[in-house]
């Protein structure tokens, strides 16, 4: 069973993120820095999964999806951006090139930053997460070293950042710093 699903996982990010993944492992802090750094956006903060417990619950929502990028204003609202319609576009890089502070966006009440927030954790001492209040929107974008393609998308997002926007990765990774027992190996196939 914890294989069938592992299977329908892969299947499912295969499907989802347009591009061909390769097989999924466990990353750590070094492995994450050096990708980032042969992309040249190390200095970018970066978010990973709290634990394997939350990392099953988010993978039951749909959460474990390349790409997927998160927008919040100021105020803490997940901002609607997407046209379901379309797939594998460049919706996210178009919205936040286009981002206007001034403009009123349709937000989603139901789903908060702090709310958000807590399923993560910094990968490392600088992206430790809070608010500021010169920061008009926080973008969050799911990243994995498995999907080499899609991650270009993530890396447009983070180059064309403007003023009054944070930007953080998630690594949606399983982690080293997790600990992970040989059954929670197996059960994600690795």
């Amino acid at each position: 069973m914890k294989l069938l699903s592992s299977i329908i996982l892969l299947g499912f990010l295969m499907v989802t993120s347009c591009a061909p993944v390769k097989e999924l492992t466990v990353v750590n802090e070094t492995k994450m820095n050096s990708f980032l750094e042969t992309n040249n956006i190390a200095n970018i903060k970066q978010l990973v999964v709290n634990d394997f417990a939350t990392y099953k619950k988010l993978g039951k929502e749909e959460f474990l999806k390349i790409p997927k990028v998160f927008f919040f204003n100021k105020e803490g609202f997940s901002i609607e951006y997407l046209n379901p319609e379309k797939r594998c576009s460049q919706e996210p890089l178009v919205f936040l090139k286009n981002f206007d502070k001034n403009k009123i966006y349709s937000v989603d009440k139901n789903v908060k930053l702090d709310d958000f927030i807590k399923s993560f954790r910094p990968a490392n001492a600088a992206s430790t997460f809070k608010k500021n209040e010169n920061t008009e929107l926080y973008v969050f974008v799911n990243w994995g070293s498995f999907a080499k393609k899609i991650n270009e998308d993530s890396i447009n997002l983070v180059k064309n950042k403007k003023d009054g926007v944070e930007i953080y990765l998630i690594n949606i990774e399983p982690q080293a710093s997790w600990n992970l027992t040989e059954a929670q190996i197996k059960s994600l196939n690795l």
